[in-house]
């Protein structure tokens, strides 16, 4: 009884004290949010000064920063940042030139551009006879982008998605049983596997989400992958091409499993780089800054050409078990390649063809992605693998993905699902 009186004390000081906060008189009151705002405001127009100073510098580009949308001129952490814009007509033409050498006569292609912003890249695909599906999420960008579209009706599409969200629509459609996925890229032709990939897509990609959702649908062959091979010239920043072009002598946060598997999946190229600062939104300075490349700087973007392979490294009905190898192999901890297959296979008869010199000790991140994959061709070789522990664990995760998409394929009345062309063309 005493410790409830107590408690019940505790708390009548405690909505004392929440009913006097805000008084001039209390020591505890709370600021007013007019300080938060002229902080942000400030930052805000830092930037802003810093985005025209860059202008500046650029020929013909007048007063540009009075176009750029408010939310575009804040300061970002680099893991907030959802898309990146381009604002130098001058980058665009380099861009452009570049895509145009590396595919050549772009003429009635069909190019998929993410992120258009102001459009610089997409006047350009236009003028050089391009068709253009654009996907744009910020409206102001998009009332721009709908005047360049109203001079090429027979040759645009305009989007009001990102097309480098197609991994968050794909997990939402699963939840509630839609079609995003699908109206984004309706209308798009399907073409072999063998043949000229399918979908050339053009955009400046933050993060490499998108590249990790490509390689899981090459892996179900599903969505996206049945139209056929993806084509992406994609502007990144330096540490995320670092990442796609890591090997063994880096250290083991760059070196991952995503790295082996996009090594092993796609063809792609080095092609050019670019000054940061023609790319908004401006980021906040990072603590700890990780090594720099060879090739590009911390302060630079990065043009990089990728394409998923004619040839994919196994056939498709062991690409699950390739991926899942790489995963269990390049997981949490140091894991070693001997006592790894061995709890695979419950057998020490292995790597007797595989010409690899391996110790006890050696790990599954001291090799490059091709002599991964020759480990993994010997494992599937072995007469134990079919009655393997690994078969099992394949197969569970294959009744898992059924499961879900079994759900996902019951009716759903059309008339609740929302469209994602922009209309008022």
């Amino acid at each position: 009884m005493l410790r409830f009186s107590k408690i019940k004390k505790l708390f009548k000081m405690c909505n004392r004290a929440f009913d006097t906060v805000g008084s001039c008189n209390c020591e505890y009151s709370v600021p007013s949010d007019n300080k938060s705002t002229d902080k942000k405001s400030y930052r805000t127009v830092k930037t802003a000064e810093k985005i025209d100073k860059y202008l500046k510098s650029v020929p013909f580009a007048g007063k540009l920063v009075s176009e750029i949308p408010e939310k575009h001129l804040h300061l970002k952490q680099s893991d907030c940042i959802s898309a990146f814009y381009l604002i130098d007509d001058g980058v665009a033409s380099k861009i452009v030139w570049q895509i145009v050498k590396t595919l050549g006569n772009i003429e009635n292609k069909l190019i998929c551009e993410t992120n258009a912003g102001f459009g610089f890249i997409t006047k350009r695909l236009l003028w050089k006879g391009a068709k253009v599906r654009i996907y744009e999420t910020c409206p102001e960008f998009r009332k721009k982008l709908r005047i360049i579209c109203q001079n090429y009706v027979n040759r645009t599409e305009l989007f009001t998605k990102d097309l480098y969200h197609l991994p968050t629509m794909s997990y939402i459609d699963k939840i509630d049983r839609g079609s995003r996925v699908q109206q984004l890229l309706n209308g798009i032709p399907t073409r072999p596997w063998s043949s000229d990939p399918a979908i050339i897509i053009i955009g400046a990609m933050p993060k490499n989400n998108f590249i990790s959702y490509l390689m899981r649908m090459v892996v179900h062959q599903g969505e996206i992958i049945n139209f056929g091979r993806v084509e992406i010239f994609a502007i990144m920043k330096s540490r995320n091409y670092q990442k796609l072009n890591a090997g063994p002598e880096v250290s083991c946060k760059s070196y991952t499993a995503f790295t082996v598997l996009f090594q092993l999946f796609f063809d792609y190229e080095f092609i050019d780089n670019y000054d940061r600062k023609a790319f908004i939104p401006y980021e906040t300075n990072r603590k700890k800054k990780e090594k720099e490349s060879k090739v590009v700087s911390e302060g630079e973007m990065c043009l990089v050409h990728m394409t998923l392979k004619k040839e994919l490294p196994t056939e498709k009905d062991q690409l699950l078990a390739l991926y899942y190898f790489v995963m269990q192999g390049y997981g949490r901890g140091r894991k070693r390649i001997i006592p790894t297959l061995e709890f695979h296979l419950l057998t020490s008869k292995i790597l007797k063809k595989a010409n690899i010199k391996l110790s006890i000790f050696t790990e599954f991140r001291e090799l490059r992605p091709k002599e991964i994959l020759m480990l993994f061709t010997e494992m599937t070789q072995n007469p134990s693998y079919h009655n393997s522990p690994f078969i099992a664990l394949i197969e569970s995760e294959l009744l898992k993905r059924e499961t879900v998409e079994t759900d996902s394929l019951q009716e759903q009345n059309e008339s609740e699902k929302p469209t994602i062309k922009d209309t008022e063309l």
